[in-house]
C-alpha cells in the first residue's frame, strides 16, 4: 500500500477544499505565482499514521516544488506508534518536515518555512486535513467488503 491523493478518492470534496496559495511578493522567498496544494495520504488500512503528505506544485508548470509531511497528533503518539522510537526520521515524518527521501524543488526550504508558519496559525486547515485523513480510512473499511 502507499499515499493517495485525496482528490482521487473524493474528487467532488477536494474540488472544493484543495488549499491554494497564491504568492505576490518575494517576501516568501519562492516566486510569485499560483501553488495548489495536493493532499496525499496512506492507503494501508492497517495503518494508523495520521500523517499526509503536501505535495506543493506550480499551477504554471505542474512542477512539485515542495513534499511537506505533516502530522497533526503530539510526538508521544507517533513515538507509542513508532514502539518507542523517537529519533529524527520519526520527527521528520510528524513534521512539517521536508518529505524523507522525496524529489524536492529548489525552493523546498522556504515553502516548508511557509508552510510551518502557516499550519501553526490555520487550526481550521488542520481540522480539514484532519477530516480528510478520516475519510479516507474509513473509505478504505468500505471498499474493503
Amino acid at each position: 500500500m502507499g499515499h493517495e491523493l485525496f482528490y482521487e478518492l473524493f474528487p467532488e470534496i477536494a474540488e472544493k477544499e484543495t488549499r491554494t496559495i497564491i504568492v505576490r511578493g518575494l517576501d516568501t522567498g519562492v516566486p510569485p505565482g499560483i501553488y495548489p496544494v495536493y493532499e496525499y495520504y496512506c492507503t494501508d488500512p492497517d495503518c494508523d499514521c495520521r500523517q499526509v503528505y503536501l505535495h506543493i506544485r506550480n499551477d504554471t508548470t505542474q512542477q512539485v516544488e515542495a513534499i511537506i509531511s505533516f502530522g497533526w497528533e503530539p510526538i508521544a503518539f507517533y513515538q507509542k506508534w513508532n514502539y518507542g522510537v523517537l529519533d529524527d526520521q520519526l520527527r521528520d515524518f510528524k513534521g512539517p518536515a521536508l518529505g524523507f527521501r522525496m524529489p524536492q524543488g529548489r525552493f523546498a526550504q522556504p515553502w516548508l518555512n511557509y508552510v510551518k508558519h502557516w499550519l501553526k496559525s490555520d487550526k481550521p486547515y488542520v481540522k480539514r486535513l484532519e477530516n480528510h485523513y478520516r475519510m479516507v480510512k474509513a473509505s478504505l473499511v468500505t471498499k474493503s467488503f
